[in-house]
């Protein structure tokens, strides 16, 4: 009997093999369905690898050689699966989510089954680096190195403070320090472009003199986990002025992207 040890990285990714000796003191019984996870398509394509990895070693030599010898064939061959697998396949997940309600299946008419991601991280760090009256420039640094590695994306969201009617202005006073999400509203979430390597963004078509809060989190392979938000920054776009004043100038170029500008 083969008992394996496989080591997962924060996406659920394969990170290593390593045979577990029957005579060795037991890890930890690992259940078959880890708080409602089922095994990916991949998990069983590597499974079959696996049992033919191990049954290799006994196809040159019988029963030649010691246990231990053998059990160290079986470890060397696993390893080298391992590094062939992870370089073929490096963000592939090897469990999936359930679908609502606790049902595993697969995704129907070409849609993804719908999830909710767990939170298995804390968030980046995040800095606000620059402003002006419609951009602002901000940049992050994931905390922890299975965030840094395993992360495939990095999703920003910007948030304003809600205008509320003028016979309710009087009492909006009170959350002018942003602790009630109540007097929030989103201006958009967006993937940062550059995938998990991304450390930087520039956050575009914002309104002059108006107060922004500004937040990031890291997510997994295909959103199979995602990180806390990080700790919200609040700025303060410049007016036209202070911002040409500052060298930061307005015009199309931070309203419009490329295709748009040549539009007559």
């Amino acid at each position: 009997a083969l008992d394996l040890l496989v080591s997962l990285g924060p996406g659920f990714e394969l990170m290593g093999l390593e045979p577990v000796g029957v005579a060795e003191p037991a890890v930890g019984e690992v259940p078959g369905d880890i708080d409602g996870l089922a095994e990916a398509v991949a998990a069983g394509e590597l499974r079959r690898m696996v049992v033919r990895a191990a049954l290799g070693t006994g196809s040159g030599g019988g029963g030649a050689g010691s246990a231990t010898d053998r059990r160290a064939a079986v470890a060397a061959r696993l390893r080298r699966l391992a590094q062939a697998w992870r370089r073929s396949r490096p963000r592939v997940p090897l469990m999936r989510l359930p679908q609502p309600g606790g049902r595993v299946g697969a995704p129907g008419a070409g849609m993804p089954p719908v999830v909710v991601a767990p939170t298995l991280c804390s968030g980046p760090r995040l800095f606000v680096d620059q402003v002006g009256c419609n951009i602002a420039v901000v940049s992050w640094e994931p905390l922890g190195a299975d965030v840094r590695e395993g992360a495939a994306a990095y999703e920003v969201e910007v948030r304003k403070h809600r205008a509320p009617p003028a016979k309710e202005r009087g009492a909006a006073i009170r959350h002018r320090d942003g602790a009630g999400d109540e007097a929030m509203e989103s201006l958009g979430c967006q993937i940062v472009p550059g995938g998990g390597i991304a450390r930087s963004h520039t956050l575009r078509r914002l309104r002059p003199l108006t107060w922004h809060r500004v937040r990031v989190r890291a997510l997994g392979p295909r959103r199979c986990w995602v990180s806390d938000w990080s700790e919200e920054q609040p700025f303060k776009t410049l007016s036209p002025e202070e911002a040409r004043a500052a060298g930061l100038g307005f015009g199309s170029k931070a309203l419009l992207v490329a295709s748009e500008r040549k539009v007559l």
